[in-house]
Order: C-alpha cells, then structure tokens, then sequence
C-alpha cells in the first residue's frame, strides 16, 4: 500500500501539546520525526521536567507516521467512514456538545500553520478541513490509551483536557463508532483496537512498540516503510546518526568497473597486440575514462587467486576457467599480472588522469587453499568430523602445498548434494578438519572457498589489518558480501538462537543465545573498521556490498561510507516506479544523507547485464540519466556504456562474445550521459535535493514520472524522466511532502518569483532553451509532456525582466517550445524592424523589370532613379533605428548611411553594366550593403542576431529560394568577414589566397581540414568564396571610380581574368591547400 495520506493534514504524527510547544517556543508541525531535530526539541523540553529521550521522540514521531498510514488504507476502503462519523458524533452527542468538543482539542493540540481552516467559524465549512483533522484526532486517542505516553504526560497527552467531560465523551464515542464500522481485513479487529495494540502489548519501551509495528502491521506497511523503520530503530536507541565523513572528492565518485582479466584480452584485439600486465593498459584508454567523467576504476580480479578454484572449474567441465576473483589466495597483486611493480605504474598512470583505483576485499572467507587455511586452520569454522555419514572425500586433491591435502566433499562434482564442508588434511600433525564452505544461506555454498570464524578475535584483527594493507594500496575499497559479517547476519547463518532453525544446514548445533553471542563478538565487526581505517588509512573510501534491507544500517549506523542500491536496478527496470519513489521519499523523511550515500548501478557482476535488462533504447538512457543525477555513486558495469551484451563470470579470462563497440550507443553516452558525469557536483549532495509530484491534468499524481531538483552553488538542475510506455501530460508545482513539508518548484530551485520576468532555461539532453513566465510557474508550476521513457535535463537557469516586452512576445510565440538559442530568437523580435526595411527593398530589386537572371539589360535612368529613392528611403529607416536598439553602443548612423548609399550606387553600377563575371544575386549582395560597415559598431555576436534576422526574413519573401536561413547566413556573414579586410588585400592571386587560408572565418567556411597529413578544402563553397571575393573586388573599383561609381572595361577585363585563373586553379587543386598555392604561384604572376 502507499504509505501517504492527504497533504493538508494537520499532524504529520502524534500531535504536540500546546503546552510542550510553549515550553520550547517551538511552532506546532515541528518536525521531530529527525533525529537531530529529536534531539532540539528534548534538549529545550526537559527543562524543566525530563520527559523523552531524543531517540524516544523520533521513535514516537514515526509511530505516528505509521498510524497515519494504516488509518489512510483504512480509508481507501471504507471511503464514507469520516462521513459517517460526522452523522454519529452530531447524533450521540448534538451538534453544538460536537463543535465545542473539538475545538477544544483543537486549542490543545493546534495544527501546523499551514492548515489555516481550522478555525471556530470555518470548523464545519468545508468538511474536508474537519475530516482531516480526524486524523490527529486518531492519534491523540492512541496516544491516551498509550501507557508510555501517558507516563510522560504533557507532550503527546494532556492531563488538563483528560478531565474534560466532553473530551471523555468524544474518546467513548469514536471508539464505539469504529467498533462498529469494518474491521480490519487481515486480523479482524476494530481500527481503533488495531492501533493501541502495540502500547498495549509493550507499555513500558516505546522501541519495542515500534518493533511490534514493524512484525504486526507488515500486511499493511509498505516493505519501503518498515525498511525505514528497521533502520530508524537502530539509530533511535543510540540517539546518533554515525555516518562517516566524506573526504572532498569522495562525493563526485563516478565508478567504472571492470574484470581486469577480460579488459586486457579486449585491449589486446583493439590495439593488435597481447597485453597480459596492468602496466600495459594504454594510458589512453585511462583518459578516455577521465574525459567520459569516470573518476575510479574498479578492477575485478586483481590478488592472486587460489590454484584449487580454478582446478575445481576444470574438472566440472569448463577447461578454459581461471580461479573465481573471490576465491583469493593471498592479498598480493596477482604475478600473473606483472605483480606490485606493474600495478604502481598503472595507478600513477591513472593518478595522471585523477582517476582512483578500487579494489574487491572478502573479509567473509578465503580461497580453498589460500596461505590462511595452510597456516592457521584454527581461523576457519570447521568440524573433527563429516557433518552427515554420507559424505565421502575421496576425488582429487586440491592442494598444490606439499604439507597438506585438500578434498572437495564427492557429491558436489555431481550436484547432488551442496556439500557445506571440505576436508583438509594436515601431513605434519596428521590432523583432519572439516571446514566450512563461505555461504550466505541463499543458495548453494561458495565451493571454493574456506569460512572464517568471527567469533576469534585473533580472525577479526587478522582480516582488519589486511583490510589496512588493502587500503594503503587503494583509495577506494569494496567490500564484498558485507552484511553475513554484520552480528544480526553472522550469527542467524552460522550461530542460530535456540529455537530459530538453522539458515545453514548442519549449524543448528551451535546455537548461541544472543547474551553469549555479543560476549564472543561484542561489537560490531564493520565498526571496528571503519573506526580503525579511520586512524590507519584516513583517506580512503568504504564501500560495502550489502543486501538484505539492511543499507542504511551500513551507512547510518556501522559508518561506511558507501552501500550498494540494488532497489535503484531492480524497481526501475521493472518500473516499479511507485514504490521507488515512496524508497526515495521514506530515506529523505529518514535522514537525507542516506541518499548520497547510495551506490546505484544497472548491472553488476552477479546480474545481467545492462543492455539485457534495460535495453539499448529510452527505458536505458532514462535510467541512465537518473543513476547520473540521483544523489550517490553512479557505477557503471564493464561493457555497459560500449553496448557489449556478454556477462562475464568471475573466472572468465577472455570474452566469448565476438562484440565490437555498438558506436550509436556510445555516441548517445557522449552526447547525453557523458555531460552529466562531468556534472557530478551538481547532483551528488543531498541538502538542495527535492523530489516533486508530477501532477496529470485529471489531478492525479503520477508515479510513473521522477522529477527531481539539485544546486550547487548557483547552479541548479531540473530533472525529470517517464519510466513507463505510452505518454503523459501534466505540472510539476510541489515537491512531494517530507515529513509534512512541501516547497513549490521555484523555491526548490533556489529562484522566487517576486519582481516578475522570465525564467530561461537550456535541455541539456537536446541543446533546446525553454522561456516561462515566472508568475505562470509560481501559480501553476511547470507544465511538461512526455512520451514514453522520455526524459529532460533542465540546467543553466536564469531571471530575465522584460524591459521592452521581447520576452513577452517570444513567450506567446513559443508557447513553451524549446529553440537552441532563446537570445536570437529575442533578437530576432527585436530586430524585425531592421528585418522589415531590408527583405522590402530586396523585394523591389528583385521585382525591377531590369533585373533578369542573367542581369543583361541594363537599368533605365528612370529605374535608376527609383530603385535608388528606394534604397536611400530604406537605408535611412534602418540606420536610423540602430541608436534605439543598441542604446548602450556609439553608432554614427549618418555616416553608415553615406557609406550605405555609396555601396547602393556601386551595385545599381555593376548591375547597370555588368562584368562577365558572374554577380552574386542581390539577395545577397543588397542586404550585405547594409551590413558592411557594422561590425566595428556592434560587435560579433549581435551582429550575427541581425544576420540571422534578415536571413530568416529574406527567405520568407521569396518562395522558390532553395538555401535555408542558416546557409543564407553563413554566406552574409563571409561577406560581412570579407569586406572588412578586401580594401587591404592587393589584387594578387598569391595574396589572396593567402588570405583566405589563413583568416580562421574563412577556413571554417572552406571546410579546411586535415585529410591524411593533406589540407583540403570543399570545393563548392571555395568556388563560392572565390566569387564573392571578385564581386566585392568588383565593388571597390566601382566605389574608387567616381561620380558614376561604375566598373570601367578595363577594371572588368582585369577581375574577370584574374577570376578566371583562380577558378581554373580550383579545378586543378584536388582540393588540396598546396596544390592550389603552387599552380597559383608558378602558373599566374603580377597582378
């Protein structure tokens, strides 16, 4: 069931008196569900009498939560029942008895300030605001009945109004209502009775009551919920959150594991070579990680491994095996692997590139025949004899240690019996142990391995200080199959309580009270070493493999500083996103940091892979994009980001699949994963984090939508992804209440609407910027559509005021559309104006009955006369309009006008008489006339706005125009970068093209690149920049040649030469930059 009730309740748990709030001047709604804010509220509250405990106050704070939560699925199924209640109080007890009763526990226990109907002349309209108040009133009959509670009289419960007749009368009449009304479905007991049952059976510890809860109400509460409350327990009897400190760069850990055996076999067929050693791993494979966002690389497989795994694997059938990576030998770097010299070149190769190494530790158990098991067989659980008469040990000995042999039990190599012991025999001392295999209960035992014995201190302090020797090696360490060590774990697998059955078989024997336990093993072995790493290794980054609802005790409690999320793989691929998002909700109600201390995957090496479980398409790179942005580790499988499908075992040496890289999957990582890696400061912290409700336009929240917030500084990120098929549509306006509290999306992000104006904003998925009014926003929330396994991440916000109603006019003509850049599409509203005065005399031009395309006859005096009344009518409109767009800019518009108007007379002029050299089209020309000299004026990045204005709007004018706006624009814009430097080029063939392979605009527009060691160009657009060169060499013969400013035969000869070298080179050059230069320079010479 959801574990929620309505938003507008007055308690979120056991209501606080009046007089408690007084006594601390604290406001009613507080929220001491916190420990810490548990731990506030008792430090102010026992004075001057004591009262509770602060683990004892939170404890209370999440029984109240879980009463509300069995109230609510109470609800769900019997809908008119606080209707009902209002007709049965009126009638038993009259309406105004009714009113007064209740206002009178509403004076005694006052709701949060949020719920603001609560008054004596609202009480009764609506009936939603009373309903929800029978919430509390619930809770405050529980707490009455609750000895504990009533014990600390004056927090939870009030003596004054106890002795209240109408109080009495009203307690009475809701119990005999419920009496009356269903039971519940699983116990058949009243509701009322249902919810004092725990003080009832447990009056005295409110810990135990609310273990009670998590054992009897489990068919109600979610398995999220009674996680959270496991957990909290824990953490409440201590009264202390014992989380571990990150060191700086501990919180921005992107990991990328891989099994260092079959990398190297991979590395070996990419580069063409064998490379068997870690200091053979290319230092570019280590930057291409670093250049991705990975900052550490986990390697599987690194100590020496034991001979007798691998032997095993053989005789069972696969001849190609090597040892299992978890069945080790020794903590030494594997021989086979270049040993400790190659590995301290690979990790100062990787140092290189800030990448990090990690390395496995399995504290639980060793390899069959690791150095231990030779050396102190007394550190292992074992036997003086077979557990079970059956067993036989008569195969093949395993040991390569001349002082002893090592038998695997016979069944095993048949399957027909899981074989929980081995046998070893010593030659020396001729001594036979039966030692245990490692197991964890679940399944079959781990084979090849030996189980240490915890109860041993000496075994305990032994594997700390391997422990200490790993972590002076790496800075990151994971601990494998970390909860069998935890004393809950260890002793129901390996010392059972009398009584409870044996998880392993054949350990039922050697049961252990829990008192006699805790005296073998009295703390908590993971404690030890965080405690102990902590002085010995400081520095160094504990991440444990943990299952078994038992994360957030590994990281709240024993202290490490990173847990495996298994929930984050499994309920995401089986979008199961409801009970997600309620896991996210609980551990933020729990305690945030627990969030950032997650480790979130997609596969590890025990599952399928990613690819297998996800997909290569939507559902993947959704969830791909959330395990980047979620607070914690994001770790990546090997082979996940490259698409590869093959699972590699722990004992695989090579892959079998014949994979190559799937380059669409890893070009989509590039273009969408790989940002957000390099973004992990924004999204790794936790005290920004907020989870929203994706609200549907039929007022429903949608769980199948994850939208989520985060800042860093003043950088903030909107996520948000559909985990479902089909598509949806709704707002997002109000983070999901967290103990009671909501924030609206503009205060989540960090921004407040006051003083009006625009929130601007950029997908960092598709590149698009998105504009919205910041009261739309702050009223509504944020209104998106998403199809299936759809996804977005918005970044790069920001406040725009409208002081000339362009935003406003861009935000009714986008309509919530994205646009890649928001400030051109804004200054192309602005600049219409100029737009409007360009494409009309354009128009005119190109409408003269003079002007044809071959442009060969020439214009009459009288068309002359008009296009040029035209032109200066326009020129002078334009111009004139620059000092009130760019207020801020000094622009001489009159002497941009002249200069406009001579370059009009230039081209009427060529135009008038033209060369036979070909004229660019004067829709190409007539604008650039315009825009020549404003470069200096304005500047690059304004001036391309206005370039790409008109271009939009020239194309708009003429429906048969085959370019599109952005080549129209790249072609003014080589015009515009041409004329500001042709008047300084000589007309010389050798100058010129000089000149155009070196200017960086003109390059790009070439296309110049390296080809083969060779410098080529495309040889269209240098054909086009050839052309334009002369046409504006063309111009400044006309402008020099004064007062008609028309080209002279002479000038036409000499441009229409030159042009017809330089073309005939271009046909010559193969594209290539020194073919052209070099018949430019020994074919043509002078000018």
């Amino acid at each position: 069931m959801p574990d929620k009730h309505p938003d507008n309740i007055a308690h979120v748990s056991f209501p606080i008196t009046s007089s408690a709030l007084q006594r601390t001047s604290l406001k009613p709604g507080f929220n001491y569900l916190e420990i810490n804010h548990a731990r506030e509220f008792v430090a102010r509250l026992n004075s001057p009498q004591p009262a509770f405990s602060a683990g004892e106050l939170a404890a209370c704070g999440w029984m109240g939560k879980a009463c509300l939560a069995v109230i609510q699925n109470y609800l769900d199924s019997n809908q008119t029942a606080f209707a009902e209640l209002d007709h049965y109080l009126q009638d038993k007890m009259g309406l105004e008895a009714t009113r007064a009763a209740l206002l009178d526990v509403i004076a005694h226990f006052p709701p949060r300030p949020a719920i603001s109907a609560l008054d004596q002349n609202s009480f009764f309209i609506p009936a939603s605001a009373r309903h929800n108040y029978y919430y509390s009133l619930l809770l405050i009959l529980v707490a009455e009945y609750n000895p504990a509670f009533r014990s600390r009289d004056g927090v939870f419960t009030s003596s004054h109004l106890r002795k209240s007749p109408l109080f009495i009368n009203l307690i009475s009449s809701l119990r005999d209502f419920f009496s009356l009304q269903p039971e519940i479905s699983h116990c058949g007991a009243p509701l009322i009775d249902f919810l004092v049952e725990p003080g009832q059976r447990c009056p005295d510890s409110i810990f135990d009551q609310l273990l009670c809860i998590t054992e009897r109400w489990a068919q109600i509460l979610s398995p999220a919920f009674t996680r959270s409350l496991l957990v909290n327990l824990d953490l409440f009897k201590k009264g202390v959150s014992t989380f571990s400190p990150d060191d700086d760069w501990m919180p921005w850990v992107v990991l990328q594991a891989k099994n260092v055996l079959v990398w190297l076999d991979q590395l070996s067929s990419q580069y063409g070579k064998l490379l068997t050693k870690l200091d053979q791993i290319p230092a570019k494979e280590l930057q291409i990680l670093s250049q991705r966002g990975i900052t550490a690389l986990w390697l599987v497989g690194l100590w020496e491994r034991s001979p007798a795994s691998q032997q095993i694997k053989v005789i069972c059938g696969n001849s190609e095996a090597v040892s299992s990576a978890y069945s080790l030998y020794d903590y030494t770097i594997a021989e086979s692997l270049g040993g400790e010299e190659a590995f301290q070149h690979l990790s100062k190769s990787a140092a290189n590139f800030n990448i990090r190494l990690a390395a496995d530790m399995v504290p639980n158990h060793t390899g069959i025949d690791s150095r231990w098991v030779a050396e102190h067989p007394e550190w292992f659980l074992y036997l003086d004899s077979p557990p079970y008469p059956g067993y036989t040990f008569e195969g093949v000995d395993l040991s390569t240690n001349p002082s002893l042999s090592i038998y695997l039990e016979d069944h095993y190599y048949d399957q027909s019996d899981a074989a929980v012991v081995f046998k070893r025999l010593d030659h020396h001392s001729g001594e036979t142990r039966y030692i245990y295999h490692g197991n964890d209960g679940t399944s079959m035992p781990w084979n090849d391995t030996a189980q240490l014995d915890f109860l041993n201190p000496e075994v305990r302090e032994a594997v700390i200080q391997t422990i200490l020797h790993v972590a002076r090696k790496f800075p990151i360490i994971r601990f494998d199959a970390a909860m069998t060590l935890t004393k809950q774990h260890y002793q129901r697998l390996w010392f059972p309580e009398p009584g409870t059955g044996s998880a392993i078989p054949t350990r039922a024997g050697f049961s252990l009270a829990k008192e006699q336990f805790n005296a073998k093993m009295p703390e908590e072995f993971w404690r030890e070493v965080v405690d102990r790493v902590s002085k010995g290794a400081p520095g160094t980054l504990l991440l444990a493999e943990a299952f078994w609802m038992m994360e957030d005790y590994f990281v709240r409690d024993l202290g490490l500083h990173r847990v495996y999320n298994s929930a984050f793989m499994h309920m995401l691929r089986d979008e199961d996103n409801k009970n997600f998002r309620r896991l996210i909700i609980d551990t933020l109600e729990c305690d945030p940091q627990i969030l950032k201390r997650y480790v979130n995957f997609m596969n590890n090496p025990d599952e399928d892979t990613a690819l297998a479980q996800f997909g290569s398409g939507g559902k993947y790179f959704g969830t791909c994009v959330m395990m980047s942005t979620l607070p914690g580790l994001p770790m990546f499988g090997h082979g996940q980001i490259e698409g590869l499908s093959e699972k590699y075992g722990m004992e695989y040496k090579k892959a079998y699949y014949d994979e190559k890289t799937d380059p669409a999957f890893l070009e989509r990582h590039q273009r969408e994963i790989f940002p957000l890696l390099n973004k992990r400061y924004l999204f790794s912290e936790v005290d920004c984090f907020y989870i929203y409700d994706y609200v549907s336009l039929a007022g429903v929240v949608n769980e199948d939508v994850f939208a989520y917030s985060n800042r860093s500084g003043r950088e903030k990120a909107l996520v948000i992804y559909h985990n479902k098929r089909g598509d949806t549509k709704g707002y997002i306006s109000k983070s999901a209440p967290v103990n009671g509290n909501s924030v609206d999306l503009l205060s989540g992000l960090g921004l407040s609407s006051s003083g009006g104006g625009y929130l601007i904003f950029r997908d960092l998925m598709n590149g698009l910027e998105y504009i919205h009014p910041l009261q739309d926003l702050a009223l509504q929330g944020l209104y998106v559509e998403l199809g299936a396994y759809c996804y977005n991440v918005f970044v790069d916000f920001r406040i725009e005021k409208d002081l000339d109603g362009s935003y406003a006019l861009l935000n009714t003509a986008l309509k919530g559309k994205g646009v890649p850049d928001i400030h051109k599409q804004r200054m192309e509203i602005l600049f219409a104006p100029l737009a409007v005065e360009v494409s009309s005399l354009t128009s005119t031009w190109q409408n003269e009955e003079a002007f044809f395309e071959d442009h060969k006859q020439a214009l009459s005096a009288r068309g002359t006369e008009r296009i040029l009344r035209l032109s200066s009518e326009s020129g002078k409109n334009f111009f004139a309009k620059l000092p009130v767009l760019f207020p801020g800019k000094a622009i001489d518009h009159a002497t941009l006008f002249e200069s406009f108007l001579q370059r009009i007379s230039a081209l009427i002029g060529l135009f008038s008489k033209p060369p036979e050299a070909i004229l660019s089209p004067a829709t190409i020309l007539l604008p650039w006339s315009f825009l020549a000299d404003l470069a200096p004026a304005l500047g690059e990045v304004e001036l391309g706005c206005i370039i790409s204005t008109l271009s939009k709007s020239l194309i708009a004018i003429d429906p048969f125009c085959s370019e599109d706006q952005e080549s129209l624009a790249r072609k003014l814009s080589l015009l515009v970068s041409l004329s500001t430097q042709i008047t300084d080029i000589s007309q010389n063939l050798v100058s010129l093209s000089d000149f155009w392979f070196i200017t960086p605009s003109i390059q790009e527009f070439i296309g110049l690149q390296n080809s083969e060691g060779e410098l080529c160009f495309h040889k269209e657009s240098m054909e086009l920049l050839i052309n334009f060169t002369f046409n504006l060499l063309a111009i400044e013969f006309c402008l020099e040649n004064s007062p008609d400013h028309s080209l002279t035969p002479g000038n036409a000869n000499e441009l229409n030469s030159l042009l017809s070298r330089a073309l005939s080179a271009l046909n010559a050059s193969k594209c290539r930059v020194d073919l052209y230069k070099t018949i430019i320079s020994e074919n043509l010479s002078g000018k």
